[in-house]
């Protein structure tokens, strides 16, 4: 019988950081990098989403809030036939 080794499991012990998805592999490292990672964000005035880059704002906006008086698309906007009628489902 060939000889093997035997480890136990290791109990995954990083966090990950709700806002940037970024790993924090110690505890005491966590709550100082939620707080920097809290401070260090770009909030839209618009939605309230917030963006780790200001280059990421700049796109939502564009994306979002760009057209004066739009919304932003949803999955549940109607579909519309070439006619301008709604499509029947």
């Amino acid at each position: 019988m060939a000889k093997t080794k035997v480890t136990e499991r290791r109990v995954p012990t990083s966090l990950i950081c709700h806002l940037c998805k970024t790993s924090i592999p110690q505890l005491e490292h966590f709550a100082k990098h939620v707080a920097d990672c809290t401070e260090s964000r770009f909030s839209c005035q618009e939605c309230g989403q917030t963006f780790k880059k200001n280059a990421y704002l700049q796109q939502h906006k564009k994306r979002m809030h760009e057209k004066i008086g739009s919304t932003p698309k949803t999955q549940q906007e109607e579909h519309v036939e070439v006619d301008g009628s709604p499509a029947s489902d």
